[in-house]
């Protein structure tokens, strides 16, 4: 990446854990980058708030490859509502 920006990932605290949100620039998409970002950045999290850190991702319905960045990332579906899905790592679903 040669030291320029090519996204951000934020995760903001909420209630009860933390919101996960990325975005990589188009000409970096389907790069890995994002997967890298979110691995690195959840072991961040863990590191320094504990391991049972609740993280969640809100993913719109036709963005195919966040579902995929989820789901490979071990982020398990959790909801699904009528303009998004919400996917949760680190907390038992029922």
């Amino acid at each position: 990446m040669d030291g320029e920006p090519v996204g951000q990932l934020r995760l903001t605290p909420r209630d009860s854990g933390y919101e996960v949100d990325i975005y990589v620039a188009a000409h970096r998409r389907h790069s890995g980058v994002a997967a890298q970002a979110l691995a690195q950045g959840v072991t961040e999290l863990r590191a320094k708030c504990g391991a049972q850190s609740i993280i969640r991702a809100r993913v719109k319905h036709d963005n195919i490859a966040s579902q995929h960045l989820f789901e490979q990332a071990n982020f398990k579906l959790a909801e699904r509502r009528d303009d998004h899905f919400v996917y949760v790592l680190g907390e038992t679903l029922s």
